[in-house]
């Protein structure tokens, strides 16, 4: 899922031009399939460009099998976007660790774009249809959204997530100076994990229900896919990172929300925004409460993360 442990006392993988080249032509279909993802969520009113759409979906013979593929298109994603992502089920499979993590985010992608390909409309009354101009702002949600989503994954390491920096064996994240400054115990919270626990999902979710026009399938998949979302959170995710970093976590998760974000804490600094936010204060150690991990206490070099168990993030 989308919380990470950052440890900089272990070297990236070793690298070569084939696990470049493999990571790199993963990155491009998963960027492409991201946003068709989101296209696919919007009404063609809106976007006619995007390829996949809920209303010009095939329509399914009867109401209950369109519903039956539909579910089985999402367990086709969950289950083994929740399996292969196990620390257990990695080892198993003795990839090579330049490419462990491409291969993870490649099957994801997989199964999106073929969620999209497939999926079925069928026949049920449409849950709401809103007209300009207050479609407007519910576009404006979507987008907000969207950009909430894709700039969390540089709050937390976005060439590490989608299997770049593995691929390559090069830090991209220090090379493009985006690593955080951690502290004097190596842990930070920034920018929109001092906001909530969660923020890949809130943006998930936003784009899920943010929609002028909601049909019931789309409504099937934007429930569907909450649901296993907020459920893996709270009994694998969570639960894994408390086992990992202990009980700070545990005290991190007591003082953010954990989807709607909350002004609680200064994303700058991750510390507490009553006493003050600006790009140059650091927070005490003492209200530095872990999302990244940096077992030397150094500066951030070779990193190792170690993903929670469910979802791309």
């Amino acid at each position: 899922m989308e919380n990470t442990v950052h440890k900089t006392d272990v070297p990236l993988p070793t690298a070569n031009v084939f696990t470049a080249i493999v990571s790199t032509v993963i990155y491009l279909y998963m960027f492409v399939i991201f946003l068709c993802y989101w296209g696919f969520l919007l009404p063609s009113t809106i976007l006619p460009i995007a390829p996949y759409k809920f209303e010009t979906s095939r329509v399914a013979d009867d109401t209950g099998t369109g519903i039956l593929i539909d579910v089985a298109l999402l367990l086709a994603f969950i289950i083994p976007h929740s399996i292969l992502a196990r620390t257990e089920v990695k080892a198993m499979m003795n990839l090579s660790p330049a490419l462990e993590r491409p291969f993870f985010v490649l099957q994801t992608t997989i199964f999106m774009h073929l969620q999209m390909q497939f999926w079925q409309e069928f026949d049920a009354p449409l849950i709401w249809n809103v007209q300009e101009p207050y479609s407007w702002a519910i576009l404006a949600l979507f987008l907000f959204g969207f950009l909430f989503l894709f700039t969390a994954t540089f709050a937390l390491d976005h060439f590490w997530l989608f299997g770049l920096s593995q691929g390559y064996g090069i830090d991209f994240n220090k090379a493009f100076g985006l690593a955080a400054t951690d502290d004097a115990d190596g842990f930070v919270v920034r920018w929109h994990y001092a906001l909530c626990a969660h923020p890949i999902m809130t943006g998930m979710m936003i784009g899920l229900f943010a929609t002028p026009t909601m049909t019931a399938s789309h409504l099937l998949f934007s429930v569907v896919n909450t649901a296993w979302m907020v459920g893996a959170i709270k009994h694998l995710e969570e639960p894994q990172l408390t086992d990992l970093i202990g009980e700070r976590y545990s005290e991190y998760l007591a003082t953010v929300p954990r989807y709607v974000p909350s002004g609680s804490r200064c994303p700058f600094t991750g510390g507490n925004a009553s006493g003050g936010c600006s790009f140059s204060s650091r927070p005490h150690r003492t209200d530095a409460i872990p999302l990244a991990s940096n077992g030397s206490g150094g500066g951030y070099g070779t990193v190792k993360k170690y993903e929670s168990p469910v979802l791309l993030e």
